[in-house]
């Protein structure tokens, strides 16, 4: 190199020399320097202006393009300074959601645009967490660089690396026992889902459910079978039994909803082999205690089917009544005990069969069965839909 092009920026002197890259020592003033050749340095460029026509406010750290608060993915809030959730439409994989009345925002090359979107798509967030673990903590990103994210949160999705939840951008934990999804802890079956759970509440009578745990209004439930209150031994009022039943740990909503609905249906038919019970009416009992609502929200079930045991009306004394008592809370006891035993094995006789059938509870409008996921990869791999890539 020569060293004439180099001088001291002490003294001005071109007697130096080179001891390490970029490192040089001044012979006249004796001191250490660093030198930058000129023609090594890359000069980026930021226009002053955004796509939108609004000046720059700071540069997307993936590729660099100079973004306005509307460009910025991260940064981005609507006229009333809200974040909203926002959609990217895809091809190949993504999720799908049952059309609602709101219109969403949607990522349309450069731009975030109000559109009605169904799938399949991903929510801007997941795609966003996919894109930090590679590049660090994320500020600013640009809509074409979160687009770009799809492919590998597809692979992140199917090889169980993120949690398989639309919202959730948490590590996958362990796979649901059913569908074999990821998922994180939280999303997959909650404590407050468990028996014990539901006994430390106060909500279970001698180790019998009150209510069915968790299970929001809508989605189906166990039936009860109640015996007499007073001098009334059948109808409505008396003491109610709840069959022993809580789906098994490593469930997902989806599957945990499944697995109750067909719970549901087996033990109603179990109830209804019994001769000594009446047959089995729907009925609303959820807040009958005062009971508190659960972490969710919600109280436990609703609506279900209540089995009564007969009995005789008023007796004449109170050795009788208690006799009476006594002899229902028997028949109770007993039934509920060999409900809870058959449901248990058949039940892991189920799970352990597979067949789950999430996809058609999604098309069926299961109430827990709130998204699906259309795999297409046979077709196209994953990417984001034309529309998006195509208005860059």
């Amino acid at each position: 190199m020569p060293f004439e092009s180099v001088t001291c920026p002490s003294c001005g002197s071109d007697d130096v020399q080179q001891v390490k890259p970029d490192t040089y020592f001044c012979n006249k003033s004796e001191t250490v320097f660093k030198y930058i050749d000129p023609s090594r340095l890359t000069v980026h460029y930021a226009p002053s202006f955004c796509m939108h026509g609004n000046p720059v406010l700071c540069q997307c750290q993936l590729c660099g393009a100079g973004m306005c608060g509307a460009c910025d993915v991260l940064q981005w809030r609507d006229q009333y300074g809200s974040r909203r959730e926002i959609f990217v439409p895809a091809v190949g994989f993504g999720y799908l959601e049952h059309p609602g009345e709101k219109e969403h925002l949607t990522i349309i090359g450069n731009r975030i645009i109000t559109s009605r979107v169904t799938g399949p798509f991903f929510y801007a967030d997941k795609l966003i967490s996919s894109l930090g673990p590679s590049h660090g903590g994320l500020l600013h990103v640009c809509c074409p660089c979160v687009a770009s994210a799809v492919p590998v949160t597809a692979d992140r999705i199917i090889t169980g690396a993120v949690c398989e939840s639309p919202r959730c951008s948490a590590p996958s934990k362990a796979r649901c026992r059913c569908c074999r999804s990821g998922f994180c802890e939280q999303c997959l079956t909650p404590k407050w889902l468990t028996h014990d759970w539901f006994i430390r509440q106060g909500l279970a009578y001698n180790n019998q459910f009150r209510y069915y745990p968790g299970v929001p209004s809508d989605w189906p439930c166990l039936p009860v079978i109640r015996y007499g209150s007073g001098g009334l031994y059948y109808g409505p009022g008396g003491i109610s039994r709840g069959i022993g039943w809580a789906p098994p740990d490593n469930l997902c909503q989806a599957c945990v909803g499944e697995n109750v609905e067909e719970a549901a249906k087996l033990s109603k038919k179990m109830c209804e082999g019994f001769p000594e019970l009446l047959p089995g009416t729907e009925v609303r009992i959820a807040g009958e205690y005062g009971t508190t609502k659960g972490p969710d929200g919600f109280l436990g079930a609703t609506v279900t089917y209540e089995f009564c045991v007969p009995g005789e009306r008023g007796p004449s004394s109170r050795k009788k009544q208690h006799k009476e008592w006594a002899r229902t809370d028997e028949i109770a006891r007993r039934c509920v005990a060999e409900v809870t035993e058959r449901l248990q094995k058949e039940m892991a006789e189920i799970l352990v069969g597979g067949g789950c059938a999430r996809q058609r509870a999604f098309g069926e409008k299961k109430p827990y069965a709130t998204y699906a996921i259309l795999d297409e990869r046979d077709k196209t791999a994953p990417t984001a839909a034309p529309e998006v890539t195509e208005a860059r």
